[in-house]
């Protein structure tokens, strides 16, 4: 999923009314979002 996807899924969310969106986060291992290839993308 593109970053921008990922942003404008959780402003959705937001503006359906939730007052918080929990993400998921790891101690270990890759953080952000992925790119193909094989980077992260900082938001």
């Amino acid at each position: 999923m593109a970053p921008g996807a990922w942003v404008a899924a959780l402003t959705r969310e937001l503006d359906a009314g939730a007052w918080k969106v929990i993400t998921e986060g790891r101690e270990s291992g890759p953080t952000g979002c992925s790119r193909r290839t094989a980077t992260s993308a900082t938001i």
